[in-house]
């Protein structure tokens, strides 16, 4: 399929989140912190607090703002999504409360948009969570027909948000999951970088299949991180290379060591991510690299000048604790790695 090539961008949906003013709020939104945000959410949606969910949700994919972390509204609308429609995992209970949801609102676009992540949700429950060669034949032909019934739906024009980054995510797991889709994933992926180029999930989900788990190579990943990196730097400047390795370290709960990571390259990403988007996970994860790579003056200056005292967003296998007591124990001079 020619994925919507030929299809003039629809401007922004006629639903009511497309009028409003760029500077939206909301109580459940909280631009100062993503993560908070999402947990704001999840507790009005489970408390049956549609309307505010709503309106939430409506003021994210809106904003033209961005969280102080670089994060993107939109982003934060897919991640409640995954989140509470859990693939596999997401159940009856589930499936009640998006049903409830959509009496609560009339006609809201979200709670469809839910269901078909519940869609996505499903095929995976089919499947179930094994490895492939414990998962049976008639287990992947339920896995792939449920997929292909959700990439039908995502396509359809009933979909109010088809021409949403949101969309575009939720079809690329779907064609990374399964052959004989309609769309490719580099399909998805290429169009959606084109058109919302700051969307980070599009890269990161990309960056899932491109390790040696998955039959690529460290190889692969360092070569996509760098053209990205580049390819970003007029908006992000030299932040990229950074974010996306701790998104690969941190999701494959690996020793950054046993990466391609440049560590001088690494160390001037992480200054850049953490100048450009000043938050205490950013000053979190510069100091466990500056750790793990042991260098004494760099860790040192991070912690001490960003009152670095949580280890919520640390490199598996690092803490502040332990990273303290490491770099105490040093001599008073610079060392780029540990033993």
């Amino acid at each position: 399929m020619k994925l919507f090539r030929n299809a003039i961008l629809i401007i922004i949906l006629s639903f009511s989140f497309s009028l409003q003013a760029q500077e939206c709020s909301s109580k459940l939104v909280d631009w100062s912190d993503y993560n908070r945000t999402l947990g704001l959410l999840k507790s009005a949606y489970r408390s049956g607090d549609f309307q505010s969910v709503e309106s939430a949700l409506s003021c994210l994919m809106a904003d033209k703002n961005t969280f102080t972390s670089g994060k993107s509204g939109a982003v934060a609308v897919y991640w409640f999504f995954r989140k509470e429609m859990h693939a596999p995992g997401a159940n009856e209970e589930d499936k009640s409360r998006i049903d409830n949801w959509k009496k609560a609102v009339l006609g809201s676009p979200f709670a469809e948009f839910a269901e078909l992540r519940f869609s996505y949700s499903q095929a995976w429950n089919a499947r179930g969570a094994e490895f492939a060669n414990e998962t049976r034949e008639d287990q992947f032909k339920r896995f792939k027909k449920k997929l292909l019934e959700t990439e039908k739906l995502i396509l359809s024009k009933e979909n109010k948000f088809k021409e949403t980054p949101i969309s575009y995510n939720l079809l690329m797991a779907v064609a990374l999951d399964t052959n004989g889709t309609q769309t490719t994933a580099m399909d998805a992926f290429n169009y959606g970088v084109t058109n919302w180029p700051s969307y980070y999930d599009f890269y990161e989900v990309l960056l899932t299949r491109l390790v040696p788990k998955w039959g690529g190579s460290w190889e692969e990943v360092d070569g996509f991180i760098n053209y990205w990196a580049t390819n970003l730097q007029p908006t992000e400047a030299n932040s990229i290379y950074a974010r996306f390795y701790y998104n690969v370290h941190t999701h494959n709960r690996i020793d950054p060591r046993s990466t391609l990571v440049d560590w001088q390259k690494l160390k001037d990403s992480l200054i850049s991510l953490y100048s450009k988007y000043p938050t205490q996970e950013h000053f979190e994860i510069a100091a466990s690299y500056g750790c793990i790579y042991g260098d004494k003056d760099f860790y040192t200056n991070v912690v001490t000048k960003n009152n670095v005292i949580s280890s919520a967003f640390w490199i598996s296998g690092s803490s502040k604790e332990s990273c303290d007591n490491y770099i105490n124990s040093m001599p008073n001079k610079k060392h780029q790695r540990t033993p």
